[in-house]
C-alpha cells in the first residue's frame, strides 16, 4: 500500500515536472520570437539598460529620466541585482525573458505543494494546469519584462506558508517579493490584517502591518525621491480621482463612498474581475477567508484611474494571480470536506472553465487570442 502511494506520487511529480517544462520551454521561445519580431517595447529597454549598468558597477543607473537618474527611483527592485552577474556573462534581453517565465513556471511547486494534501495529487495537478493555462498568466509572460512579475513565485510561497500557519517562512518570502516592487508592502500589511483577525496571532500582525506601513511611508515619500533626484513618487498620478496626495486620497477613501462606487463599477472593472474568476470557476470566492489575500493588489487596481490596471493583458495582474490559485485550493478543499460527489463536480467545473477560458482568452497557440504575426520573425 505505501509503495504504491509512494509511486503516485512519484508520478505526480514527474507530470508535475512535464508540465511545467512544456509551459516554460513553449511560452518562453514564443516569448524571445516576440522580441525577435520587435514587439517587446520601450520597458524592456530601460530594464535592459538597468541590468547591464549593474552589471558594470553603476547600480540601476539608467539615461532615460535625464542623467544621475536611479531605477530604483521609479521602482524599488533592488532584489533585481541578483541577476547581474548572469547578466554580466550574456548581456541580452533575451536572458530576461528567459529569467522571467523560468520563474513563472517555478511557481506551479508551491503551488502544488499547497494542495497535494488537501485534494490529493490529482487535486494537485489539475490546480497546477488550472494556474499553467490560466489566461492571465500567458499575459504576463508576453508583457516584455517587469519585475512585478517576478514575484509570482515569492507571492505564492508566502501565501500558502501563511495559511499553513508557517509565520517565519512567510515572512522570509515576503520580505524578497518587497525587494522586487514597492507596492508589496500594501499585500505585506494584508498578511499581518490575515494573521490577526484569522490566525489568532495577533502581536505577530500587529508588528507586520506597522513595519510595512512605516517602510512603505519611508519608501515612496523619502527613500524614491531622492534616489530619483528630489522628484515625488510619480504614480500617485494614477488616483487623482481619489486626490493628489495621501490625505486627500484617504479622505476620499473614507468619507466620499459615491466616488469609490463610480470608480469601481465600471464596465471595464466589472469585466476585469469576471476575467479573473470564471476561469477558476469562482472557486477562489469558496475558498473565504484565503481570496483576502488577493484584496489589497485587487483594491489598488480597481481604484486606479490607470486602465491597463484592470485589463489581464498587463504586468499589473501578476501579484494577484498567486493567491486567486491558494483561494482555489481552499475552496476546493472546502467543497471536499464537505461532500465527495460535489468535489468532483468542482473539479470537473474547474477543468471545463480552464479549458474554456484558455480557448476563448489566451494568446497562446489555440486560444482565439493568439496571433502568429505577433510571434514571426522576418528578414
Amino acid at each position: 500500500m505505501a509503495g504504491g502511494l509512494a509511486r503516485k506520487e512519484r508520478w505526480a511529480w514527474a507530470a508535475l515536472g512535464v508540465m511545467a517544462g512544456l509551459w516554460a520551454i513553449g511560452v518562453g521561445w514564443l516569448a524571445i520570437q516576440r522580441h525577435l519580431a520587435f514587439k517587446t517595447s520601450g520597458d524592456l529597454g530601460i530594464f535592459v539598460q538597468a541590468m547591464w549598468t549593474t552589471a558594470h558597477g553603476r547600480p540601476f543607473y539608467v539615461s532615460v529620466w535625464g542623467a544621475g537618474s536611479n531605477f530604483l527611483g521609479h521602482h524599488f527592485v533592488p532584489l533585481l541585482a541578483v541577476f547581474a552577474p548572469v547578466y554580466r556573462l550574456w548581456p541580452d534581453a533575451r536572458l530576461l525573458l528567459v529569467i522571467q517565465v523560468a520563474l513563472l513556471a517555478l511557481a506551479v511547486v508551491p503551488l502544488y505543494v499547497f494542495a497535494r494534501p488537501r485534494l490529493g495529487p490529482w487535486g494537485g495537478l489539475l490546480v497546477a494546469a488550472a494556474y499553467l493555462l490560466y489566461p492571465a498568466l500567458a499575459y504576463i509572460a508576453f508583457a516584455d519584462f517587469h519585475e512585478i512579475t517576478l514575484t509570482v513565485p515569492l507571492l505564492m510561497a508566502a501565501g500558502a506558508a501563511l495559511l499553513n500557519k508557517r509565520l517565519r517562512a512567510a515572512t522570509i518570502w515576503l520580505v524578497l517579493a518587497m525587494l522586487l516592487k514597492e507596492e508589496v508592502v500594501l499585500i505585506a500589511m494584508g498578511f499581518g490584517l490575515y494573521a490577526m483577525f484569522f490566525l489568532g496571532r495577533r502581536r505577530y500582525g500587529v508588528a507586520l502591518v506597522m513595519l510595512s506601513a512605516l517602510w512603505g511611508l519611508l519608501l515612496v515619500l523619502v527613500i524614491m525621491p531622492a534616489l530619483a533626484g528630489g522628484v515625488g513618487y510619480s504614480f500617485f498620478s494614477r488616483y487623482t480621482t481619489l486626490g493628489n496626495t495621501l490625505p486627500e486620497m484617504l479622505h476620499t477613501l473614507l468619507l466620499r463612498p459615491a466616488t469609490i462606487y463610480h470608480l469601481v463599477i465600471t464596465p471595464q472593472k466589472l469585466l476585469y474581475t469576471l476575467q479573473l474568476l470564471v476561469p477558476l470557476a469562482f472557486l477562489p470566492l469558496v475558498g473565504f477567508p484565503a481570496i483576502l489575500l488577493a484584496l489589497p493588489t485587487y483594491a489598488y487596481s480597481m481604484l486606479s484611474d490607470y486602465a491597463f490596471q484592470t485589463s489581464i493583458i498587463y504586468q499589473y495582474t501578476a501579484p494577484l494571480i498567486p493567491f486567486l490559485m491558494l483561494a482555489t485550493v481552499v475552496g476546493l478543499q472546502r467543497i471536499r470536506r464537505r461532500q465527495n460527489r460535489a468535489f468532483h463536480w468542482a473539479a470537473i467545473a474547474l477543468a471545463a472553465t480552464t479549458l474554456i477560458s484558455a480557448r476563448l482568452l489566451s494568446p497562446l497557440p489555440g486560444g482565439q487570442a493568439y496571433n502568429a504575426d505577433t510571434f514571426r520573425v522576418t528578414q
